[in-house]
């Protein structure tokens, strides 16, 4: 499971100005990144049909690790003279 530490997405939002001055937002396709995606996608479908309990505790593991590091507070900051 060490590839499924950061999922990629599909999609790129870019905010785009337009002339009149009003701000669009387009949906980019990177390509690289799709077919990053639906390998990753392939994997963990395959690996969830090998062993669904084991993926399945994998996952929430990294899952609350995480969100356990979201929650965290950020480490005091030394002032070193």
């Amino acid at each position: 499971m060490r590839g499924f530490h950061r999922t990629v997405f599909a999609r790129k939002q870019v905010l785009v100005e337009e002339r009149d001055g009003q701000i669009q937002r387009e949906l980019l396709k990177d390509t690289d990144t799709i077919a990053l995606y639906k390998s990753m996608r392939e994997c963990l479908i395959y690996l969830t049909h090998l062993d669904p309990n084991d993926t399945e505790e994998i996952m929430n593991t990294k899952l609350a690790r995480q969100v356990c590091t979201a929650l965290r507070p950020p480490p005091m900051m030394l002032n070193v003279s």
